[in-house]
């Protein structure tokens, strides 16, 4: 997820006559399958491995927060559960005294 955002967003900086419109739709499409398989995976379940706040969980919660800070799109109506699990996550004081400056969160 991290790497299909750092993508775009590195195509996005070069001028707009040099940027590769595939790479672009390429680079969203991966996160949009990556944001499916998120929410299929938390289907009753509060974590995404065993039962307790896992690594997984940390680095997934990272990647949804950079998608918000550097590709912010509406992707949490097709994704309530992992919309609300992201939000418990980034409620969490590690995440909220790390948010990059400037950064919002969407509501």
């Amino acid at each position: 997820m991290i790497d299909a955002t750092a993508t775009r967003v590195l195509e996005l900086r070069r001028p707009e006559p040099l940027q590769m419109k595939e790479r672009l739709a390429h680079e969203e499409a991966r996160s949009a399958r990556i944001i499916v398989a998120a929410e299929r995976g938390l289907e009753g379940r509060d974590y995404f491995a065993g039962n307790k706040l896992t690594l997984a969980d940390l680095t997934l919660a990272t990647a949804m927060q950079y998608i918000d800070f550097r590709y912010s799109h509406e992707w949490r109506s097709g994704a309530p559960r992992l919309a609300g699990w992201c939000c418990t996550l980034h409620d969490r004081p590690s995440f909220v005294s790390t948010q990059p400056p400037g950064f919002v969160r969407p509501a």
